[in-house]
């Protein structure tokens, strides 16, 4: 059944993975290039925009086909070939630019579904899908809630000061980042970057920074919300993302 797949889609990776030159969608968290699931795609090939233009020929009935058989027994490749399907369909058709780790893991798919590439790992393999299903559906990592706990009302009076930021999808994040909100230090300054005096750690969906050792300026915490985060991407390479109108800090 993979070789047949690999045979309906052959052309289609070809063309992909041979003038794919990753980049950084700086546009996916503005959404100016929306993306597509599986369910959308299955519509989309039972009866095609004309008005679309395409990349590459393919036979939709075949591909529809695909999207259509059940992964039975759990088989992973059935379940990675969904959303490797729907990648191809937004790349291609709706010529929306893959982030780097998602152009990574898109050639991975394809060389273990259509090549001689393939893994024995199907927590890999899932986790293939579950990165090109992230980036398919056009999620992202927003941030939800910003929690103070500690001594007092400013952050970083005392060792033990902590603030937990939550974001609505898993989180990493690189050698440096910094939290911030505009103004003056009247106006409410709250800038936050790794250094000596705190520990970040992140946990899934959750980054919690920690005080540990007391800060010369301690931050004001109530007087603006949080109005940017650097340094810190979602499963796919995209920066966060904070609201508009930010995130106050809860006590």
């Amino acid at each position: 059944m993979i070789r047949k797949l690999g045979a309906i889609v052959l052309a289609l990776t070809l063309v992909l993975t041979m003038g794919l030159a990753p980049a950084v969608a700086l546009a996916d968290n503005d959404n100016q290039c929306v993306r597509y699931g599986q369910g959308y795609w299955k519509q989309w090939l039972a009866d095609p925009d004309p008005e679309w233009e395409c990349d590459y020929e393919f036979e939709a009935e075949q591909l529809l086909g695909m999207l259509n058989t059940p992964p039975r027994g759990g088989n992973a490749d059935v379940i990675l070939s969904y959303q490797f399907i729907a990648a191809a369909l937004n790349y291609s058709v709706k010529g929306c630019v893959m982030p780097p780790a998602v152009a990574a893991v898109f050639a991975a798919a394809a060389g273990h579904l259509l090549f001689d590439e393939r893994s024995d790992d199907r927590a890999e393999i899932l986790g293939w899908k579950d990165i090109l299903e992230f980036w398919n559906q056009n999620k992202y990592a927003e941030l939800l809630s910003v929690v103070y706990e500690g001594e007092g009302d400013l952050f970083g009076s005392h060792i033990g000061d902590k603030m937990t930021f939550t974001f609505s999808n898993d989180v990493f994040i690189t050698d440096y980042i910094e939290i911030d909100r505009t103004g003056s230090t009247s106006e409410g300054y709250l800038r936050l970057h790794k250094h000596a005096y705190m520990d970040f750690d992140v946990s899934g969906n959750v980054l919690t920074v920690t005080v540990n050792t007391a800060f010369s300026s301690p931050r004001i915490l109530d007087m603006r919300p949080v109005e940017e985060i650097t340094g810190l991407y979602d499963v796919v390479g995209n920066p966060v993302v904070v609201p508009d109108d930010g995130v106050w800090v809860s006590p």
